[in-house]
């Protein structure tokens, strides 16, 4: 084993970034997941506007983690960026930069929208959990009678739906089910790499300082 990346604090950052950032994407997968089943579960002809924000919150939070996963793979030393581990990610991945240049510019990007476009924070559609042959797609925002919907493709030759969860703005989506699946298999990948040099990726405990004041009694 090697235990060099002691000395190398830069090391240490990468890799505790990397980490958290596969156990955020992957908490705000679930959360999606689990959101999207309980709506189900309570009537998804009834649902309100505040229930779907933290559902859009949590997917585009999933995007964001997913977009810092592949920069820190490009930067991280001592992780060999031709691996094909790495190299099929970020292959595979491209869409994710795509929606993230949307939102880091969205301020001027609005101006610039096409005429016929999904709401401004886009189209969620995914399989319901129960029914293998039916989908629901959520469109947010406020109403437009020009608005773009996408949801999940019918693939007719193997009789279901070619995506369990994917969400869209306009003409660029992400399919997060397979995007979670990559970036499942990356973590793999990378957690063997930092524990052969060392790096301890278990649930560690973590030191927690306390400051109390206490006021002089009268």
């Amino acid at each position: 084993m090697d235990t060099s990346y002691e000395q190398s604090r830069e090391f240490v950052f990468f890799v505790d970034a990397l980490k958290y950032s596969f156990s955020a994407a992957d908490r705000y997968y679930k959360s999606v997941q689990s959101s999207l089943t309980e709506l189900e579960k309570s009537g998804i002809s009834q649902i309100q506007e505040n229930q779907i924000v933290p559902i859009i919150s949590d997917a585009w939070s999933m995007i964001d983690s997913a977009h810092r996963i592949r920069e820190l793979i490009q930067q991280a030393p001592k992780l060999k960026k031709n691996s094909s581990e790495i190299q099929v990610f970020i292959r595979t991945t491209k869409e994710v930069e795509d929606l993230r240049h949307y939102v880091q510019h969205l301020r001027k990007g609005i101006y610039s929208l096409p005429e016929q476009s999904t709401p401004i924070w886009g189209v969620l559609s995914w399989v319901s959990s129960t029914e293998e042959k039916t989908s629901f797609t959520i469109i947010s925002g406020t109403p437009r009678k020009d608005v773009s919907v996408y949801s999940c493709a019918y693939d007719t030759l193997n009789n279901k739906f070619a995506q369990k969860l994917i969400l869209s703005v306009n003409n660029q989506r992400v399919d997060m089910f397979s995007l979670n699946q990559r970036i499942q298999a990356l973590l793999k990948f990378v957690k063997q790499w930092a524990e052969k040099k060392g790096y301890d990726f278990g649930n560690r405990k973590i030191p927690v300082f306390t400051f109390r004041v206490q006021t002089p009694s009268a």
